[in-house]
């Protein structure tokens, strides 16, 4: 299940050229970081109260892209997905210490 937020992009600007539509964007990731790290450090490794659902990582959406074209499909792979978020970002997307 992806659960996506409705938080912001920072910046976002487009611009074009005779054949190109150009968008430019950025978002500051280091509020996602170190939310991540602060759940990783949970007692309840992803785990909400009633154990139902686990929170594994939180993607930035545009870091998403990025990892969706140099992985693709990796949300449906759970090999994959544990490739991912191992390797990526020193693995500062995963909200859980073990067990992914």
């Amino acid at each position: 299940m992806i659960i996506r937020s409705h938080k912001r992009i920072d910046k976002f600007d487009v611009s074009e050229d005779k054949e190109n539509l150009i968008f430019h964007h950025a978002q500051e990731i280091s509020p996602i970081l170190q939310k991540n790290y602060e759940e990783r450090m949970d007692d309840n490794n992803g785990f909400v109260d009633s154990r139902e659902f686990r929170k594994i990582a939180s993607i930035p959406i545009l870091d998403w892209a990025r990892l969706e074209k140099k992985y693709p499909g990796f949300l449906q792979d759970p090999k994959l997905l544990k490739k991912v978020l191992m390797k990526e970002a020193d693995g500062n997307y995963r909200t859980v210490r073990k067990g992914i």
